[in-house]
């Protein structure tokens, strides 16, 4: 916390009030490890802060949702949307949003609008922000893929634009911000979701993980049979050839596997009978038992972000399946390879 610190010191003599928003599932485990931080600060830096934590509920179904009960995320307020739309559901939280920041505003002044990633939510979320005249803080800043037209890219780039405070991950993130004339407001703070790993899973083995199958949990035992942990999810993967050919593979390997099935690529699956073969496909995970099952796999097969860093994490391989993987800085080192967004037998 030395670098959020150092920055409001000016400040010190009041206290700080600063919305923390969040709305799909990396969000989530972010703020977990926020609350967590915040609850080891000594109470007279507690004290300097009001935080209030808001879910904008962009993910909604509960395989995306289980992660804030697991992990006991506080959210003190939850918005909720009548249509489950893409565009209607960021309407309503532009809408709702912006007419909770009025509500807050009636008891004092926000100083801070905390928004982190480069989803649709980080996006909207900073631009109400703006529009309300309050300071924008964008966690995870500075990340750029500089090529193909995925919407994360503009996402991000929007909330680094709106920001007064961005908290980059890794040297090459901040190195952007400077390169893009943003000195006055970048800050090299470290990898969140690192801190989290490294405090509660690097040092442990594990025998099982539990998964989520139509709203249960069931158990998966982890034996000497190592298997394939993969998952999908972007918009560009979703292809019934892509998918059948993955499954395909995987049916060949000497491994088994496990496939995370987003409920988009789900209903895919179902709509088109997918042959999933011997993979047994998961609703979700929830996050602490998917880093036992990333810790416990031979290899880790996706395009999510998240998993890709978490996968590094452990010192296990990844196969990045996308054009536009973010983290350039880990295919570097020779522990995750990219093959781009399709896959051919």
């Amino acid at each position: 916390m030395s670098v959020v610190q150092s920055v409001i010191n000016k400040d010190i003599a009041k206290k700080i009030r600063v919305v923390v928003v969040g709305g799909i599932r990396t969000h989530y485990i972010k703020i977990n490890a926020i609350q967590k931080e915040y609850a080891k600060l000594p109470l007279e830096l507690q004290n300097q802060f009001e935080v209030i934590y808001v879910n904008v509920g962009q993910h909604y179904d509960y395989a995306l949702t289980c992660h804030i009960e697991a992990l006991g995320v506080h959210f003190d307020y939850t918005l909720q949307h009548e249509s489950k739309a893409s565009y209607d559901i960021l309407s309503s939280i532009f809408k709702q949003f912006g007419n909770l920041l009025d509500d807050i505003s009636k008891s004092g002044k926000i100083d801070y609008v905390v928004v982190m990633g480069d989803v649709a939510t980080t996006a909207v979320s900073a631009m109400v922000a703006i529009v309300k005249a309050i300071k924008v803080v964008h966690i995870e800043g500075g990340v750029r893929v500089k090529r193909g037209n995925g919407n994360e890219e503009f996402y991000r780039t929007i909330a680094d634009h709106c920001s007064t405070l961005c908290f980059a991950s890794t040297h090459e993130d901040y190195t952007n911000l400077i390169k893009e004339a943003f000195s006055t407001r970048a800050y090299f703070s470290g990898d969140i979701m690192y801190d989290f790993v490294k405090d509660y899973f690097k040092n442990k083995s594990f025998t099982e993980f539990n998964y989520i199958i139509g709203n249960k949990l069931k158990s998966y035992k982890i034996t000497n049979n190592s298997y394939i942990l993969s998952s999908l999810h972007h918009v560009e993967n979703i292809e019934v050839d892509l998918l059948q050919n993955l499954f395909n593979a995987f049916f060949q390997s000497q491994f088994d596997s496990i496939f995370i099935a987003h409920p988009r690529i789900k209903k895919l699956i179902a709509d088109n009978r997918i042959d999933t073969q011997k993979t047994l496909v998961v609703d979700a995970i929830p996050y602490q038992e998917n880093l036992k099952a990333i810790k416990s796999s031979v290899f880790c097969f996706t395009d999510s972000g998240g998993i890709q860093r978490e996968a590094y994490y452990f010192n296990k391989r990844c196969i990045v399946c996308s054009d536009l993987t973010v983290w350039d800085s880990i295919i570097k080192t020779g522990s995750n390879i990219t093959i781009g967004k399709t896959m051919e037998e």
